[in-house]
């Protein structure tokens, strides 16, 4: 929710949507203009079996020419403004 405050209605400047399907894969937030996927990581994801299916989708992602942000739940709660940053920077 603390992430998506800051990406819906074109905040920074570029439509995101959430909860997307792209190429077979719901993303957490999509900005098609940009073709820029990002992503949040909890805590399922630090077992091997899920790095392992998160580093194929990322690779099958990539593929389409789009770009991959991820970020930890713990990055979003610590410092927002950090992550908000670094999607900028993809915006540009």
């Amino acid at each position: 929710k603390l992430l998506w405050k800051r990406l819906r209605n074109s905040k920074l400047g570029v439509k995101f949507r959430r909860q997307f399907s792209v190429v077979g894969y719901v993303v957490d937030f999509y900005c098609p203009e940009k073709r820029l996927v990002v992503e949040l990581l909890g805590g399922v994801h630090k077992t091997i079996g899920a790095r392992k299916y998160d580093d194929y989708r990322r690779t099958y992602l990539k593929s389409f020419w789009m770009t991959v942000l991820e970020f930890w739940n713990s990055e979003v709660e610590e410092d927002i403004e950090k992550v908000v940053d670094r999607i900028k920077k993809h915006l540009e």
